[in-house]
């Protein structure tokens, strides 16, 4: 068991780093949709030519609220899951720590910090798989 908990602990630092990755990376994405989209409302916004125009500009405000709220999604469940796993390391990490050596225990962290690596990169092998068979 204290093997287990070591490797729940590597494990969950693993989560987390992929969880803040995941949420700085919507972010990024929301302010590059954002900027692209403010753009397209100044330029509407400046053409009165447009015969559209109300229409086009009703459209790209609810596009921008659309994106706003997914981004808060996303950015909403990131921050879930690196709150739990980082809980989830803590508690794994005390219990390790009380029955392992230092050493030991970076060592069995490290190699269940692995796992969920392994199991991504199996993951991203087989849909490419299935992509290039068609």
């Amino acid at each position: 068991m204290r093997w287990l908990a070591a490797l729940c602990a590597g494990s969950c630092v693993a989560i987390a780093l992929f969880a803040a990755f995941y949420g700085y990376k919507s972010f990024e994405d929301w302010q590059s949709a954002r900027t692209e989209l403010s753009a397209r409302i100044a330029a509407l916004e400046t053409d009165s030519r447009n015969p559209n125009r109300e229409g086009n500009l009703k459209s790209a405000h609810h596009l921008l609220d659309l994106a706003n709220g997914v981004v808060l999604e996303k950015a909403g469940a990131s921050a879930l899951v690196l709150i739990l796993a980082l809980a989830a390391f803590g508690a794994s990490y005390r219990y390790a720590a009380r029955f392992l050596t230092r050493f030991r225990l970076f060592a069995t962290a490290a190699a269940g910090a692995l796992i969920p690596v392994a199991v991504g990169i199996v993951v991203l092998l087989m849909l490419g798989a299935g992509a290039i068979r068609g």
